[in-house]
């Protein structure tokens, strides 16, 4: 089993999505705060986000998706991430995940159960991200979280 470096982070908008300028804006804070964030390239698939976390022994992984189609996008993210073993990383969605009225409650609720950890609204600060992260660190070094293997 592979050592996770906690300070290094895979970022980038999944998929269709182009947002690659919003994804530098929390990366920039991100790296302020201590973390190192590997920034992949706009349309990367899973794969590539996974790929990128084993490479540098990331310590978390970080789904931006601001074109409202990044639900679509994620499925079977963890079922990648536990093929390449690297099921016990946190990978949080950060963005929107779909198109619909649903309220982030419902949202929120599906993108968890994808299997990420965590899901976060568009406009979340990278001191909640942080904070998420270092609780999450903190867990897994305790043994579980969110029954992943």
């Amino acid at each position: 089993m592979q050592t996770m470096n906690s300070k290094t982070l895979v970022a980038a908008a999944m998929g269709l999505d182009r947002q690659t300028a919003d994804t530098r804006i929390p990366g920039n804070a991100l790296e302020a705060m201590g973390y190192s964030v590997v920034s992949l390239a706009s349309f990367s698939p899973p794969a590539d986000f996974v790929n990128a976390a084993v490479e540098t022994n990331a310590g978390g992984i970080l789904v931006f998706s601001l074109y409202r189609g990044g639900e679509r996008d994620c499925h079977g993210f963890r079922e990648i991430c536990i093929e390449a073993g690297i099921g016990k990383i946190p990978v949080y969605f950060i963005g929107n995940p779909n198109d619909s009225t649903d309220d982030w409650r419902a949202a929120e609720k599906r993108i968890l159960n994808l299997g990420f950890d965590r899901a976060f609204p568009p406009g979340t600060g990278a001191d909640d991200i942080v904070s998420a992260l270092e609780s999450d660190f903190l867990a897994r070094a305790g043994g579980f979280l969110k029954g992943h293997p």
